[in-house]
């Protein structure tokens, strides 16, 4: 198994890589910049799995907004060199103060800047084309601000009683066999609740609860039908989306601009769909992602590679000879 490994210089992957169980190309940014989609697209050749450890904290240079320019440059090249699966890292900030167990379903609310720009680049991922997973990360054992970088000055909350707040930790042992299983598992998560019955293969993707709650009249219709895992939104609207999403320089735009354009322009062709929803033309969606599929796991042949390079000039739509 060909396994890429992204963002290897970083402190993370400088934990893992000595304790991962399986054989990667572990590339740093001195290899490959991530930012550079050609140079990615070569990189990520061939690869049957890829993890993308790269991201941006607060102790960053770089702005929180590009944690999305990251994950979405990762995708289109993983996608364009027919590479596997990708693995992206976001963070538990994500859920903020929400109370009771953190779900993956459940609210999410980041105080932060980091976790809001996390929970932006989930978002970017979700609509994205290519096979994705997005892990949602606590505490990393050597990682962490308490464990691995205390200096003077730092204080703990202290609740009512004296007491101070629990932390969680997974080690990087743990997290090595984590990521190493995920990445030769077979990526049919929602098959099983295809076959339950509570989700179709062809039908709306609806985005996450805090978007369509900003749209109540427009989704108390679209979500009249089944969710799917393909859908006639997803299809034609995805490569817009991300040129949209990649032009945004802070999270907060990227969330705007995702919230005010993406969103319900993505319910209406949904609705299109419902209007014009058939078992012919569901077959058709069905047709048209299993391609989509094929083309994203199988090596460019010639005539690709001769229609890739044919583009106009005026439009940038590919021509075919």
């Amino acid at each position: 198994m060909d396994l890429v490994i992204l963002g290897a210089g970083g402190k993370l992957a400088r934990l893992l890589r000595p304790v991962f169980p399986q054989k990667a190309r572990w590339l740093t940014r001195a290899d490959v910049d991530i930012l550079d989609t050609a140079a990615l697209r070569v990189a990520l050749r061939g690869a049957d799995a890829v993890i993308c450890m790269a991201g941006v904290t607060n102790a960053s240079a770089q702005p929180l907004h590009m944690n999305t320019a990251i994950a979405v440059r990762t995708l289109d090249a993983a996608q364009d060199a027919s590479a596997g699966r990708v693995i992206l890292l976001s963070s538990a900030a994500v859920y903020g103060g929400t109370a009771g167990v953190c779900a993956e379903d459940g609210p999410t609310a980041p105080y932060s800047e980091y976790g809001k720009a996390k929970l932006a680049m989930e978002s970017a991922a979700a609509q994205h084309p290519h096979p994705n997973t997005v892990l949602r990360l606590g505490n990393v054992a050597g990682a962490d601000a308490i464990l691995a970088g205390w200096v003077p000055g730092f204080r703990l909350d202290q609740l009512p009683d004296g007491s101070t707040p629990c932390r969680s930790y997974i080690g990087p042992n743990a997290l090595a066999r984590t990521l190493s299983a995920l990445s030769e598992a077979p990526a049919l998560p929602q098959l099983w609740n295809i076959l339950k019955g509570d989700i179709s293969f062809v039908g709306p993707r609806p985005p996450l609860p805090e978007y369509v709650d900003q749209f109540p009249d427009l989704y108390a219709r679209v979500l009249k039908m089944r969710p799917g895992v393909t859908g006639l939104a997803t299809l034609r609207f995805h490569k817009h989306e991300a040129l949209l999403l990649s032009r945004c320089r802070t999270s907060q735009q990227t969330d705007a601009v995702y919230a005010r354009i993406c969103v319900p322009r993505k319910a209406r062709i949904d609705l299109i769909y419902q209007r014009h929803q058939t078992i012919a033309f569901d077959f058709r969606l069905g047709l048209e992602t299993a391609a989509n599929l094929f083309r994203s796991v199988r090596p460019p042949s010639v005539h690709r590679l001769a229609a890739n390079r044919k583009r106009s000039k005026a439009t940038g739509v590919l021509t075919r000879t």
